[in-house]
This record gives structure tokens, sequence and C-alpha cells, in this order.
């Protein structure tokens, strides 16, 4: 009778026997309830300027601080955890920058000084050094890390006299290499996101056939795939996205449209014009008149309440005095229209609009 885990006789590799895969399971943790399970890697991909630092910051404060990721109540963080953040984007200061103002636009925390978040700036690429250089934050954080973020991979790949961007094998071996150094270094309950870029010659649907070169979808255990969902207002700092999120764990995933407002940035006084805004809603699911019109719920409130600010505007004084892309500003007042909410007086040459209170 074989009283420890069983081995192969000629491999010395580890057999799990039918008695053991009768055991009870423990059931899936969570690192961020609803978004990414515990112990799990795999990419934050999107086109470029898509928001992905964004996002990956507002992940690491909302872990470091066990607030909801977000703002969202959906997304709750179970306990707080330690932040190691690899910055190759940007350098420090925009790290810093960025870390502070979502911190307190988003969190309302008005100082980071106490979380347990500490940034890597500099270039270790994946390997040895890159080990090192985890451990070396590891030590320095001093208490139980639950969250390693890479921003981003191209920074840190290997040279391709070592490892080719287009060798699916060679590259997997790499993402593979990587994540059990970090569950060896880290702990088995880390959670590894590496931020990547979708490919040019990608389809335009989020699915995995769309992230940048070889092997990363082969790598992902869990994944959350971000898209333009409309065009962005960068002038106005207006981002409306669609992200999938999905994993190979006892989940299913779901799809989300994430509105950002970052605000205008005035180059002369180096300031933005309003603090941050975020929106979060799944997708399909009608809320504040859009009846799943896939117009972010922030541009409808913002249209309706500038109609009853000014009773009787017009709609051309309504796209010039609300931010937001032109196209997607005519739909909301479209949808508005529809849903009852704005009425239109048509007797006179330039329509009227009337915003028609809440009950």
């Amino acid at each position: 009778m074989n009283d420890g885990p069983l081995t192969g006789a000629n491999s010395g590799l580890r057999i799990y026997t039918a008695a053991e895969l009768a055991e009870s399971v423990p059931e899936m943790e969570w690192l961020i309830t609803g978004w990414w399970p515990l112990g799990s890697h795999g990419p934050l991909s999107g086109p470029k300027k898509v928001m992905k630092s964004y996002m990956a910051l507002a992940e690491a404060i909302a872990v470091a601080s066990d607030k909801p990721y977000l703002g969202n109540s959906e997304w709750t963080v179970p306990e707080a955890l330690g932040v190691i953040y690899f910055a190759a984007e940007g350098g420090v200061s925009l790290t810093q920058r960025r870390l502070q103002r979502i911190a307190r636009d988003v969190y309302d925390i008005k100082d980071i000084k106490d979380l347990p978040l500490i940034v890597l700036p500099e270039i270790a690429p994946f390997g040895p050094k890159f080990d090192e250089y985890l451990d070396d934050g590891v030590s320095a954080l001093g208490v139980s890390v639950g969250l390693v973020i890479v921003d981003s991979v191209y920074n840190y790949h290997p040279p391709e006299k070592n490892v080719s961007v287009s060798n699916l094998y060679s590259r997997g071996q790499m993402f593979g290499r990587l994540s059990h150094s970090v569950y060896r270094i880290v702990g088995p309950q880390a959670v590894l996101i590496l931020l990547d870029n979708f490919r040019k010659t990608g389809n335009d649907e989020l699915d995995l056939d769309s992230i940048s070169q070889s092997g990363m979808a082969e790598f992902a255990d869990s994944w959350c795939l971000i898209k333009h969902r409309d065009d962005p207002d960068v002038n106005n700092g207006l981002f409306y996205l669609r992200a999938e999120i999905g994993s190979r764990q006892d989940w299913p995933g779901a799809g989300w449209d994430i509105d950002w407002d970052i605000g205008a940035y005035d180059i002369k006084t180096r300031t933005y014009s309003n603090r941050i805004k975020v929106n979060c809603s799944p997708c399909g699911r009608a809320s504040s008149g859009s009846a799943g019109s896939g117009i972010p719920d922030q541009m409808l409130t913002e249209i309706w309440e500038f109609a009853k600010a000014n009773d009787g505007c017009s709609s051309r004084l309504i796209l010039a005095g609300v931010k937001g892309h032109q196209n997607t500003k005519s739909a909301a007042i479209e949808t508005l229209e529809r849903a009852g909410r704005i009425l239109v007086d048509r007797s006179a040459q330039t329509h009227k609009h009337h915003a028609v209170p809440y009950e």
C-alpha cells in the first residue's frame, strides 16, 4: 500500500489515482469577483489606445485596497493582497500620476502611500533576470502577493534569436516558464496578467484569435479582451469600450460595456478638465433608457439633463453642448426620443427638444 503520493517508477512524475480524483475539490476563488479567478494567468489585450494601462492600474489599486474594481459593486475584492506592477510603458512619473489620479477619482483614496503596491520600472527580459527582479519585488513588498501585472509583453520579450515571436512552440514554452516562475516565487494563489496588443490582421471579434503574435492564446487560462465599442473622442477624453472576460476555470465569463471619461487635457495648465468617471454595464442589460442600445448610459444622462436645463433647445445646440462623438450623440438623442424621455416639437422650423421628467 502506498502511503504517499504516487509517482511513476520510470519517469518519477506524479500520478493521480481514481480514489484521489474522487476527493472533494475546493471551490474556485476570486481575485476580483466576477472578473478574474485567483491563481489564474492570462492577457489583458486589445488594440492600441484602448485604455489597457488604465484598466490594469485600476485593477492594481482595487486588489491592494480591497475596493470594488472600477467602483462596480459586482466586482468585489474578497481580500486585499499585495500587487507588483512591472511598468515599462511611459516611465515612473506617468505611472505615478495615473495611479494617484485613478485612486483619488475612481476609489476615493486620497493617498496611496500605505497600499501594498510596488512598481518595478526596469526592463528585465523574461527569463532568469526577470525572475530575480520579481523575487526582489516580493521581498521588498513584504506581504502576501496576489497580483503581478506586466505592462506590456513586448517590452520584456527576449531577443528574437532566443524566442521567435512567430514560433508558437518557443513562445508557448516561454509563457509556460514565466507562469511557473511566478507561482514558484509568489505562490500558487498568484494572478499573472500580461498586457498585449491585438494583431493588426486580427478579426473584429473579441476572441483569443485576435491576440498579438503566437503562443498567447494557448497560454491564456483567463483573459480580458477589449475593443472600442464606438469611436473614442480623444480630445475630450471619452472612451467607449467593450470587454469580454473569460476563463478555462469553472466560470463562463461575461461581456461588459465600460466607458471612461478621463477629461480633456489642457496643455497650458497640464491638468484635466474633470475627475475620472467610469461607467460599467453588462452587455445587453437595459438601463437609464438605453434599452440595450450600446450607447453609454452617462451620455444618455448628460443629453437628457442638457435638454432639461435648456428647455426648447435644438438638436444642434445639444450636439454642441454635450461632450462626445457626434454620431454617438445623435444616436443618443434618437434613443431618448424613442424612449419618450425627450419630446420633440416639430411645428417650428427648428425642432425644439423638451426633456420629460422622470417619475
